[in-house]
C-alpha cells in the first residue's frame, strides 16, 4: 500500500488517515482464494494444528489475519519483525509433531531445516519473481510447489 500525501487547503486530519489505513474492509482483500481454501480444508482434520508465521508490524499482519480468525487458534500466530531471530523459539513449540513448513524464503527454510532435520520444508514459488534455487547451493527443500493446492497431496 502507497500513500500519497498532498498539502491542499482542507485539512487532512491524521486520525482520519489512520481510520481509512486500519478499516477492515481493505485487510480482507490481502489473503489469496486458494489461501483461504485449503485452510478451511486443512482446518477440518482434527490431527492438523495450523499456525501462521508472519514478519512485519504485528497490528497490520494481524489485521490480515483477521479474516481467517476461525482457522487460527491464538496460540498458533505467530508474528514477528524478523523471522529469523525468532526461528527456533517457534519451532520448539512444536518439536514433538510432524512439521510442514511452507515459506516463499529459501533462506527461511533453510534455517527451519538447520534446526530441525524432521521437518519438511515446502518452498512456495508464488512470487513473480523469487530467489533462484541455486542462491543457496548447500540447500534444497523437500518440496516445492507454485499454490497451496498443492499442500493437500503433500500432507495427506
Amino acid at each position: 500500500m502507497q500513500l500519497i500525501l498532498v498539502k491542499s487547503k482542507n485539512k487532512i486530519l491524521l486520525k482520519d488517515l489512520e481510520k481509512v489505513f486500519w478499516d477492515k474492509k481493505n485487510y480482507s482483500l490481502p489473503i489469496y482464494q486458494d489461501v483461504k481454501d485449503l485452510l478451511l480444508f486443512l482446518k477440518s482434520n482434527k490431527n492438523l494444528i495450523i499456525g501462521i508465521f508472519s514478519k512485519g508490524n504485528k497490528r497490520h499482519q494481524k489485521q490480515k489475519i483477521n479474516s481467517l480468525k476461525e482457522i487460527f487458534e491464538e496460540e498458533n500466530i505467530h508474528i514477528f519483525l524478523e523471522k529469523k531471530d525468532k526461528l527456533a523459539f517457534i519451532l520448539k513449540k512444536y518439536e514433538n509433531n510432524q512439521l510442514y513448513f511452507v515459506d516463499d524464503s529459501l533462506m527461511i527454510l533453510r534455517e527451519v531445516k538447520i534446526t530441525d532435520k524432521n521437518a519438511c520444508t515446502i518452498w512456495i514459488k508464488r512470487k513473480k519473481r523469487y530467489e533462484p534455487i541455486d542462491s543457496l547451493p548447500d540447500f534444497s527443500p523437500d518440496k516445492t510447489i507454485k499454490n497451496l493446492k498443492e499442500l493437500r497431496k503433500i500432507i495427506n
